[in-house]
């Protein structure tokens, strides 16, 4: 019985679709201009719609972002976070998985100015915390928080939700990390909500031997399985099944880590390779030294059936030498006598009576 697990990659098999009016923020800039289908939520918030006029950081994508701002204890709106909501185009459902993303960046130009203060920047450290509810007069749930952003550029973060009750509203809120005297900055542009993203991991891929079966192959531990399709496994909601087909197959399993969370699917993909009846004394060399001093000047392959077939391959899979009968007398020449430099090649045997051929790397050693 074999039990093998490699990890190969990772890649997204679903399409999403949008949640979000105007995900870009598009619209008229102005300060205390909130973008069309979005509204300022709690008191004293105003989003501005950027960049100004006179402003250089660009949106990255579109011609406007969303810019919110947190401010400190000795600020004219002491402890005020900032707050942006939108109605969804449909709403989330609840227990239902869905992805989100946006671009997020901070800006160190941004501040105001006071007499006799000079100007006043806006550089606390800040996040965003994203909210759901199902009613425009409340906050909601905390959906998603992300670390602090101080990136001056644009960076793509993105969360996967799953709300336990329907959604109907989005909020978005800058918050500051610390207490601070000082006042923060958020800028969003490009944010997506969508379908949930199902990413498949190849797990395995492997040819085997029908002699190696049953094969068990296993998913990553977890808290629920299901694998498909059912046919030739052990069981099919257990983390290991035996396969006891000889069909080839690609299995799925879908996992998830507890009953809140988003389920993730893995695929083991099992091939089957033809045996070849051997003699009990076929040997084949992985090297040989053709310097005519009477001891393995030539590709000897003990055992070999006759009337077998020997090609002989370079790096580039060119054909350099080929016997119809291979009586164990290549001495490393091409098929002109010429003789080949020192380098690794590739042989090809073709035997009677057996389908599959038989190959590997022969290394020509001069010295």
């Amino acid at each position: 019985m074999k039990k093998i697990l490699i990890l190969l990659l990772c890649f997204p098999i679903i399409v999403s679709a949008q949640y979000l009016e105007n995900s870009s923020f598009e619209g008229p800039p102005g300060i205390a201009l909130t973008p069309p289908g979005w509204s300022p939520f709690g008191l004293h918030s105003t989003p501005d719609t950027e960049p100004l006029n006179c402003d250089v950081f660009n949106a990255s994508d579109g011609d406007t972002y969303l810019t919110l701002v947190a401010h400190g204890s000795e600020s004219e709106r002491p402890g005020v976070s900032e707050q942006c909501q939108a109605l969804l185009i449909e709403p989330l459902l609840g227990g239902i998985c869905y992805t989100l993303t946006m671009d997020l960046a901070s800006r160190n130009d941004l501040g105001h100015y006071i007499w006799g203060e000079g100007f006043i920047y806006y550089r606390a450290d800040v996040n965003l915390k994203v909210y759901g509810s199902n009613s425009s007069t409340e906050k909601g749930i905390l959906l998603a928080e992300t670390g602090p952003v101080t990136n001056i550029n644009w960076e793509n973060s993105s969360f996967t939700i799953k709300p336990e009750s329907n959604i109907y509203y989005l909020l978005l809120e800058v918050a500051l990390i610390n207490q601070s005297e000082e006042n923060g900055n958020l800028l969003i542009d490009k944010m997506t909500l969508s379908d949930y993203t199902l990413e498949s991991t190849v797990v395995l891929n492997k040819t085997f031997r029908i002699s190696d079966l049953p094969i068990t192959i296993e998913a990553s531990e977890s808290f629920s399985y299901s694998w498909t399709p059912s046919t030739g496994l052990s069981c099919y909601d257990c983390r290991s099944p035996q396969v006891n087909s000889n069909i080839e197959r690609t299995y799925s399993c879908l996992i998830t880590s507890s009953s809140n969370e988003c389920p993730a699917k893995e695929l083991f993909i099992i091939n089957f390779e033809e045996l070849i009846d051997l003699p009990e004394d076929f040997k084949i060399p992985n090297v040989f030294t053709p310097n005519n001093d009477g001891s393995n000047d030539f590709f000897e392959i003990t055992g070999l059936p006759p009337l077998s077939s020997l090609l002989i391959y370079d790096r580039s899979g060119r054909k350099l030498f080929s016997s119809e009968s291979y009586k164990s007398d290549w001495n490393g020449s091409d098929v002109d006598g010429n003789p080949l430099p020192e380098d690794t090649y590739w042989y090809v045997l073709i035997m009677p009576g057996q389908s599959k051929r038989l190959k590997g790397p022969i290394y020509l050693k001069r010295k």
